[in-house]
């Protein structure tokens, strides 16, 4: 299921054409089709080798956001691949929804989970469900940090334990998404 996606990709931004219109709110649709959320393989300095690794796909290059090293849920059938393409399709879904607003945390089906929404309330769209001994709010923390471009680094989902409190509260972390697609560093292959 783990696919190298950017010729697909690159293709595909070729070939959508963009229209352009007076209409502002037309072109801010249009230019949404020039960035992509993919899961490809990602070189790894800590661990000297390739992992699945969640990318913004820009005119620019391929940002890394969350590299997949953890294998907590393969038994489950959610390996670092199958993660990797779950989580990428959602971010792709909150950029083209416009709910990369706010990055908050919540539960799911009584699951730690982040997620984003367009006005500080309920989850919009699910992006990633944690590990249940994960703190939510530090990878919440980290998660913004990167998408803030305070961060040099990706997240890296691996098998770190973190215990959290109960009681968590939820926090909504404003986003300026367009800013970190714009100026983020990109990975060189």
């Amino acid at each position: 299921m783990f696919k190298l996606l950017s010729t697909l990709v690159g293709t595909a931004i070729a070939s959508g054409g963009i229209s352009y219109s007076s209409d502002a709110t037309l072109l801010a649709q249009a230019n949404t089709q020039d960035i992509q959320f993919i899961c490809a393989s990602g070189y790894d300095p800590s661990s000297q080798r390739r992992v699945p690794t969640t990318f913004a796909w820009t005119p620019r290059g391929k940002i890394p956001i969350i590299r997949w090293k953890s294998d907590w849920s393969a038994s489950a059938g959610y390996t670092p691949e199958v993660r990797c393409d779950a989580v990428s399709s959602r971010f792709d879904e909150a950029y083209q929804k416009g709910t990369l607003v706010y990055l908050t945390n919540g539960r799911i089906n009584n699951q730690k989970v982040i997620c984003t929404t367009k006005e500080a309330n309920d989850c919009d769209t699910l992006l990633l469900t944690l590990q249940p001994e994960e703190n939510e709010l530090i990878i919440l923390r980290q998660l913004n940090n990167i998408l803030q471009g305070r961060a040099s680094v990706p997240l890296e989902q691996s098998s770190q334990e973190l215990k959290h409190p109960d009681g968590t509260p939820q926090i909504y972390f404003d986003l300026d998404i367009e800013t970190f697609l714009d100026t983020a560093p990109v990975e060189e292959e």
